[in-house]
């Protein structure tokens, strides 16, 4: 059975496919999730994107279709390049309470 928190659920956005997914994921390796998973699917689904936009896998076309990137939405939110290369896109807050985990706010660029 998948434990994911419900932190974790807000993060995903309750994509109950996703959450699956993850769930089926982590369950094939014996790991616990936490709040940096979704991060590192976004690092992955944001390649992916730039590749098929790019219409190739040539670094140069990726490079140039990742700095085109705007209002992608992924996992943990809307993400957009800026003209120096720097991801904009909202931070979320967490904090612990009780030794666990738990939503504080969303922080807006």
């Amino acid at each position: 059975m998948c434990s994911l928190t419900k932190t974790q659920m807000f993060l995903i956005k309750n994509n109950f496919i996703l959450i699956l997914s993850i769930c089926k994921l982590f369950s094939l390796f014996n790991r616990a999730q936490n709040a940096f998973n979704a991060l590192g699917y976004d690092s992955v689904y944001l390649l992916a994107d730039a590749i098929k936009r790019a219409g190739s896998t040539d670094p140069s076309k990726i490079k140039d279709a990742l700095a085109k990137t705007k209002n992608l939405s992924l996992v943990t939110g809307i993400v957009s390049i800026d003209k120096d290369h720097n991801p904009i896109k909202s931070a979320t807050v967490l904090e612990y309470k009780d030794g666990k985990q738990v939503f504080n706010s969303k922080v807006n660029p």
